[in-house]
């Protein structure tokens, strides 16, 4: 009730509402039935991730749930020997990550139901999504991936099955990597 008036008081032109709604729309359609909301990986997750890519063999990345690019950009930007897919269902952060990757010969995003999408032949997945999906997501990776392959879970952990490597982000202990070797 307080921000109805507050809204009602400031005497905001009736078309924002409908563009802040078409927005938000454009950006978080798919968290009802998904339950992922948009998570943004850091800096520090995209140097933990560096950190651990080949620089000596060529090899396939898949991000799961892309968002606007913040990771796969500036690895693909350092790493001209790897292939950088990107998956995203909610269309404006798919656009931003477009316009942003122009030029970029390396890295491609896709449109797309991450479920969906063939995982087989990546060497590296990135998921950073909630809890409620790593049950499937666990499913589908046993399924596709192959042996030498690695999953990565950004803060939100497979259920029954142990990591190989837990690598926290930062000091509070609220991000942290989870790398499964397959």
């Amino acid at each position: 009730m307080p921000a109805i008036i507050a809204a009602q008081r400031l005497e905001i032109a009736p078309y924002w509402y409908l563009v802040a709604f078409v927005a938000s729309w454009l950006i978080f359609r798919n968290t009802i039935r998904t339950r992922v909301p948009l998570y943004l990986s850091n800096a520090q997750a995209v140097e933990a991730i560096a950190e651990q890519l080949p620089t000596d063999r060529p090899f396939r990345f898949l991000d799961l749930g892309s968002g606007t690019g913040a990771l796969l950009l500036p690895l693909a930007r350092r790493f001209p020997n790897g292939i950088f897919v990107g998956i995203e269902s909610a269309p404006l952060p798919l656009w931003w990550a477009r316009w942003q990757a122009q030029g970029q010969p390396n890295l491609v995003y896709r449109s797309g139901d991450i479920f969906a999408e063939s995982w087989q032949g990546y060497d590296f997945v990135y998921a950073f999504l909630s809890p409620a999906p790593m049950g499937r997501v666990a499913r589908k990776a046993r399924k596709e991936l192959t042996p030498g392959a690695v999953l990565i879970s950004n803060s939100f952990p497979l259920p029954d099955r142990e990591p190989g490597r837990v690598q926290p982000l930062d000091e509070a202990g609220r991000r942290t990597l989870y790398w499964y070797p397959f």
